[in-house]
């Protein structure tokens, strides 16, 4: 098959003649609309300068980490925004551990007084406490308010705010009558204490709000007919330490544990203590846990013979471990649980050890004399009764019956000691505020 060029010489020929020196009728209209329009910046066409092809790989690629992206930071905002909803709908609990020391509180005969953590600034707060006791006051672990009972009112628990002064009132049952001490739990949402109801004890447990207040050892104590006294719960929340002695007759009594629930009731040790008093606080030490994580320490006073001669008995939760560490009355743990402060001719603060008994120690109201009138067998000593620990853990304070006032003292003996005159109190009950960050 030949081909014939002459067709398209001729039209090339036509097309060069018809296109030299002409300009396009439609050119100024271009030239108009191209001058009023802004040109894109060469970054934002990058087909220009790469591959298409690399482009479009690089854009369906990048679809997937994008939606992974998105998918995981919604599933995050679920999740704090359901993390903030169960936050709201519940109490914040307290930070525990570490705290400042706040005010001195005092009830000095019924009348409530805050000083300073140097015994300064002497101020009178509105509740008029029940007298009768001596509990320390009990103060919330969050240091924000006491709990207590009001006076002329035995039949109910007040719970009083110390930012603004609001009381929450516990009201226990028809006929009821509450006894100090008063327990916190941990996380301040809860009083345990002891109930009278008919002539029979119980404990109580109740929300710090008023919301709620109920006998949770009916069924074990009821079966035991025990009067019962001093409860405290469990640094962990989960137990319930209290005495209870035997209705019939004069027996010693025993320490006993049950769950906040009610359940797990248990003897501590099977043999007999004797505990002292029948109701309240013991006038020579109230039973306390540790106050350490484990929660499985615990120190008490027994007595030897009728005269408030005693010891000091540390006893461990779960080994069936109990010792004699010191002679003595009045133990108190010291914040972080490192420390006892207890009396035995004076007032002592030793390390607690692991096992054996206390040795050594030091007198933070070494040579200061005194005269105690409650307590005619410890004449001398200006300090006759259980001290009260800083929260810092670093100074302790006690009452002095002799001068009317309160001694505040640093517990490793060092330095000087601090007088504050209350006035000629004749039952005088301390606390220390903690501060929490």
């Amino acid at each position: 098959m030949t081909t014939n060029d002459t067709f398209g010489r001729q039209l090339s020929d036509w097309l060069r003649e018809s296109s030299d020196l002409r300009v396009s009728d439609h050119l100024e209209e271009v030239l108009v609309q191209t001058v009023a329009t802004r040109q894109r910046p060469w970054w934002s066409s990058p087909e220009r300068w790469l591959p298409m092809d690399s482009i479009l790989a690089r854009r369906v690629s990048n679809q997937r980490p994008i939606l992974l992206l998105v998918l995981v930071a919604t599933l995050l905002l679920a999740a704090v925004v359901g993390l903030l909803l169960v936050v709201g709908s519940r109490h914040a609990l307290p930070v525990l551990g570490p705290a400042s020391n706040g005010r001195i509180l005092v009830s000095v005969d019924g009348s409530l007084r805050s000083y300073a953590a140097d015994g300064s600034d002497a101020r009178t707060l509105s509740a008029a406490v029940q007298r009768g006791s001596e509990a320390e006051l009990a103060i919330s672990p969050d240091g924000t308010r006491l709990a207590y009972q009001p006076a002329g009112d035995p039949g109910r628990v007040d719970v009083m705010a110390f930012a603004d002064g609001s009381i929450a009132k516990i009201q226990l049952p028809s006929g009821a009558t509450a006894v100090e001490p008063f327990s916190w739990s941990a996380d301040g949402r809860s009083l345990v204490f002891v109930g009278i109801a008919e002539d029979k004890t119980d404990v109580y447990v109740a929300a710090a709000d008023g919301s709620s207040v109920k006998p949770v050892g009916q069924a074990q104590i009821g079966n035991l007919h025990v009067f019962v006294s001093r409860p405290a719960v469990s640094p962990d929340g989960k137990w319930i330490l209290f005495t209870g002695r035997t209705i019939f007759g004069p027996e010693p009594g025993n320490l006993y544990l049950i769950g906040v629930d009610g359940s797990g009731f248990e003897r501590v040790s099977q043999d007999p203590w004797n505990l002292g008093e029948l109701y309240g606080a013991s006038p020579y030490g109230v039973p306390s846990w540790a106050p350490t994580a484990a929660a499985d320490r615990l120190v008490y006073f027994q007595t030897t013979d009728g005269n408030g001669g005693g010891e000091i008995r540390i006893h461990t939760v779960g080994q069936d471990a109990d010792q004699s560490v010191a002679s003595g009355r009045w133990p108190t743990w010291s914040p972080d649980g490192s420390h006892l402060a207890y009396w035995d001719n004076g007032t002592i603060v030793v390390p607690v050890p692991d096992s054996g008994v206390i040795t050594g120690g030091v007198h933070p109201f070494q040579g200061t004399k005194g005269s105690c009138d409650r307590h005619a067998v410890l004449d001398g000593n200006p300090v006759c009764g259980p001290v009260t620990w800083s929260p810092d853990g670093k100074r302790v304070v006690g009452y002095d019956e002799s001068d009317h006032g309160l001694l505040i003292a640093n517990a490793d003996g060092s330095g000087s000691l601090t007088r504050v005159d209350v006035g000629g109190a004749k039952e005088v009950r301390l606390g220390w505020q903690p501060v929490r960050p």
